[in-house]
């Protein structure tokens, strides 16, 4: 069932891209490994050389070579331009490109594509702000994306696209055709691990060629998970009826990148005109954080796209085991308001795994929290506290609680003790470690006080003593020192409770 995605895998080396049309090429070719592209600063190079060819070459010796019609004209001492953003900088301004027109871009051009975790630059060419003719998409030093835009700055002819989010763990792009801008046709999604050169087909489907409309879905698709990486490889698959999601879809998983998917889960779409696409009857639904150390699904029904009646949380510790029954609760289906929990829920903290088994045991009321809850550890109590409802209708909490830290796992069982007002903290908070040593002790190692400012929020203040990040068995430290309004003042001082000094 889905697509088979072994090592047998259609797979698309580098040199691929480089099939793509490139007719009306501008005058500059990028290289792989120690070739770099131009991507000519043109208007300083045309008061050189005026019109000629030109490229920058890297050599063996890690010399910067400039060729003009292959004739080297200057040499110069490589610098890892991709790596320093000091050096990305002088990137921008050595080939960055040049600007005439009221400001507008024209000529060839350098730009670095928006990623939070990856350097993807960008060459090709502008006339009057529109990208025209070849671009080049280059990350690591190799091309790794490209195509052609026509004159109306319209992408056109066969593309390669770079996902939204790439990065060394979601090498994932798309290859298909564009009809002045729109998708058309079979479009792949292809994927490959860090480390390895060849992308392997893991994906895609039909577009719909139909000039009067926008580009859209039809036929089967393999889709993957927006957050799709090695460590989280989720994929969908199932028809779409003119871009609406219809019957079956499946969700599919895999632990390795080299090993074939399995169903875990799924369910069925409706389509009406009111509605659109929805979810009907029971579907089998992975967590946000499903990971192969966190494999959590929620099974139960959809009605007109609403969860409605039982919903079962199941969890098992490893690929191996039979998943297990380990919490859930009930939806009341409210036809005005949407869904909303009620009665009594067992719920799963976030990243659930191994050893961090954590649940929180109460009710619901018209989709809001109220009276007691219960955190528990391995099916045993470890904190919890009261909630109330505030005249805004949210919940919140009251009274004497027991938190768990956000870290909170078999070897570094922390918690913090105190009291909340309408959901501040407020007065003393002391903060316990339990830990085995010669039998189970639980000690308070650190703690301070809480103070609300005018705008009824929580502020920390006056002598603290706090956990670093990371506390557990073998590593705990912890720091000394004062807050004033929520803000650290004067000497902090770091001591090692193993070793029982101060620095």
């Amino acid at each position: 069932m889905g697509i088979n995605c072994s090592n047998d895998s259609k797979k698309m080396k580098s040199d691929d891209i480089d099939q793509i049309d490139q007719s009306k090429a501008i005058n500059y070719d990028v290289y792989n490994d120690n070739q770099i592209n131009e991507g000519a600063n043109q208007a300083a190079l045309s008061q050189k050389y005026g019109n000629s060819k030109y490229q920058i070459q890297v050599d063996e010796e890690q010399n910067i070579r400039c060729k003009l019609d292959g004739q080297i004209m200057e040499i110069d001492q490589k610098t890892d331009l991709f790596q320093s953003p000091e050096n990305m900088a002088n990137l921008e301004q050595e080939v960055g490109g040049y600007y005439l027109n009221k400001g507008k871009k024209n000529g060839l051009q350098h730009q670095q594509q928006n990623s939070s975790q990856a350097q993807i630059l960008e060459f090709g060419e502008y006339h009057n702000d529109r990208k025209i003719g070849a671009w080049k998409s280059i990350y690591n030093n190799n091309q790794i994306a490209g195509g052609y835009y026509n004159e109306d700055g319209n992408k056109n002819g066969m593309w390669i696209d770079i996902s939204e989010g790439f990065y060394d763990l979601k090498q994932v792009v798309y290859s298909g055709e564009y009809k002045n801008g729109k998708k058309v046709g079979t479009w792949n999604t292809l994927w490959r691990e860090k480390g390895t050169q060849n992308f392997s087909m893991i994906g895609g489907g039909e577009y719909d060629d139909n000039e009067e409309q926008d580009s859209i879905k039809i036929g089967m698709w393999n889709e993957l998970d927006d957050q799709f990486k090695l460590g989280f490889q989720v994929i969908f698959t199932g028809e779409y009826h003119n871009g609406q999601k219809v019957g079956r879809w499946d969700i599919l998983w895999r632990d390795e990148g080299r090993q074939p998917f399995q169903q875990i889960g799924g369910g069925q779409y409706n389509f009406n005109d009111e509605k659109g696409s929805h979810k009907i009857g029971r579907w089998i639904e992975l967590s946000d954080a499903f990971k192969s150390d966190s494999q959590v699904t929620y099974n139960g029904p959809y009605k007109n796209g609403q969860k409605t009646g039982r919903w079962d949380i199941f969890w098992r510790e490893e690929t191996r085991s039979p998943f297990q029954l380990i919490g859930g609760g009930q939806y009341e289906d409210d036809e005005e308001k949407g869904s909303r929990k009620i009665g009594i829920w067992i719920e799963l903290r976030d990243r659930f795994k191994q050893d961090s088994q954590v649940t929180y045991k109460g009710q619901y009321r018209c989709g809001q929290k109220i009276g007691r809850w219960d955190i528990c550890y391995k099916e045993q109590i470890f904190g919890g506290g009261e909630y109330d409802v505030k005249n805004n209708g949210c919940s919140c909490k009251i009274g004497n609680w027991i938190d768990l830290s956000d870290e909170f796992r078999e070897y570094s069982q922390v918690t913090y003790q105190g009291k909340y007002n309408q959901g501040e903290k407020i007065g003393q908070w002391d903060i316990y470690y339990k830990f085995y040593n010669d039998g189970w002790k639980n000690e308070k190692i650190g703690g301070g006080s809480y103070e609300n400012n005018e705008n009824g929020c929580s502020l920390k203040t006056g002598k603290w003593v706090e956990l670093s990040e990371g506390f557990r068995d073998f590593y705990q430290i912890t720091y000394q020192g004062e807050y004033y309004k929520g803000k650290k003042i004067g000497i902090w001082l770091e001591k090692d409770l193993k070793k029982k000094n101060v620095k």
